[in-house]
C-alpha cells in the first residue's frame, strides 16, 4: 500500500522543481535576448522604411523572424540534449501557444496595426514564464508589454513601432540580462 506524502514533502518537491526550473531557465535568457534584439531591429527598421515611404515596409518582420526561428531551433536542438524539467515543458508550450495564437491572429484578423495584439500576447507569455520561474523581471516585463499594448491601441502604426521597440527593451532585454547575470 502506498503511503501519502506529507504536506512538508509536497512543499519540498514543489520547491525543488521551482529551483530546478530557475537554474535551467537562466540558460534560456538567450531566447529573450535574441528575440528582444531581433524584434527591436525589426520595429526600428520598419519605422525607418515607413518614414521613407517604402512600400514593403513590413518585410523586416519576416526576415528577422526567420533568422530568430533558425537560431532558436539550433539552440533548442542543442539544449534538448540536456535535461528538461516540468516547468521547462510548461514554458515551452506557453511560447509555442504564443507563436500559434499570434500567427492565427495576424492572418485571420490582418490588423492595420498588429503591434498592440503582439504586445498583448507577448505580455501573457512573458508573465506566465515569470510566474512559473518566480523571476520578477519577466513578471514586470509582462506588465510592461500590456501597458505598451494599451498605449499602442491609441497610436498609428509608425508611432506604435517606437512603443513596441521600447517595450521589447524593457520587457525582454533588461530582464534577459538580469536573468543571465543572476
Amino acid at each position: 500500500m502506498k503511503s501519502e506524502m506529507t504536506p512538508a514533502e509536497s512543499i519540498s518537491i514543489i520547491t525543488q522543481m521551482i529551483n530546478e526550473s530557475k537554474e535551467t531557465y537562466k540558460h534560456h535568457s538567450f531566447y529573450f535576448l535574441l528575440w528582444g534584439w531581433l524584434m527591436i531591429a525589426a520595429a526600428l527598421t520598419e519605422y525607418y522604411l515607413l518614414s521613407n515611404d517604402y512600400e514593403a515596409h513590413f518585410l523586416p518582420w519576416a526576415v528577422f523572424s526567420i533568422l530568430g526561428g533558425i537560431l532558436s531551433g539550433l539552440k533548442g536542438r542543442r539544449d534538448k540534449m540536456k535535461h528538461s524539467t516540468f516547468a521547462d515543458k510548461v514554458i515551452s508550450f506557453t511560447w509555442l501557444g504564443f507563436v500559434i495564437t499570434m500567427m492565427i491572429t495576424l492572418v485571420a484578423i490582418v490588423p492595420e496595426n498588429p503591434n498592440p495584439f503582439v504586445l498583448l500576447l507577448a505580455g501573457f507569455a512573458t508573465f506566465i514564464s515569470g510566474g512559473i520561474t518566480q523571476f520578477k523581471g519577466f513578471i514586470i516585463g509582462g506588465v510592461v508589454f500590456w501597458i505598451a499594448a494599451i498605449v499602442s491601441f491609441q497610436l498609428d502604426l509608425q508611432s506604435s513601432l517606437l512603443v513596441y521597440a521600447l517595450a521589447m527593451f524593457l520587457g525582454y532585454i533588461v530582464p534577459g540580462y538580469l536573468l543571465k547575470k543572476s
